[in-house]
């Protein structure tokens, strides 16, 4: 086993929490959306559905990061490089949905549009940057990813319990 797995493995039981916790609050989000159905198609629009979509996206990206994690044997380009496509690509996602929603008269966001995407943002830059310092061997980066996941788990949970609670409304 390489240094750097090893490495990797000590934070096996981290990640083995997000992503155990990420899988079980998407399964909540469905279950939440499908009890108040009723409530969400009659608010249905579409800042909600790109509300909804942002916090499902957050807790996929941590599902995803944690599995990377749980990968044997992992070197830095494997670890470094789907961080990089990861995080790029949930980047420009997340950026085309902020977009969107401050375009859309948004009568359940509020003001609140930036607060809501600010964070997953800048969650998603840090991932793009870590995994190039993972690909350039700065193992140190591996505590801001840390961050990111947390951030995003935070974000999300919000963001889910917001969602809940405009259905009830």
């Amino acid at each position: 086993m390489s240094d750097f797995a090893q490495l990797v493995s000590g934070w096996e039981t981290f990640y083995l929490l997000t992503g155990t916790a990420a899988a079980t609050l998407i399964g909540l989000l469905f279950v939440a959306i499908s009890v108040g159905r009723e409530a969400v198609e009659a608010k249905a629009t579409r800042d909600l559905a790109l509300f909804g979509a942002l916090t499902f996206n957050c807790f996929f990206y941590v599902l995803v990061i944690s599995i990377l994690f749980l990968i044997p044997d992992l070197n830095r380009v494997w670890l470094g490089l789907p961080l990089t496509f990861l995080g790029g690509l949930a980047l420009i996602g997340a950026l085309v949905q902020w977009r969107q929603a401050r375009i859309i008269p948004s009568d359940h966001l509020g003001t609140r549009v930036s607060s809501r995407f600010g964070v997953p943002v800048l969650s998603l830059l840090l991932i793009v940057a870590i995994g190039l310092l993972t690909l350039l061997g700065v193992d140190g980066a591996l505590y801001g990813l840390v961050v990111a996941v947390i951030l995003l788990l935070a974000s999300a949970s919000q963001n889910a319990w917001a969602l809940l609670m405009l259905e009830r409304a």
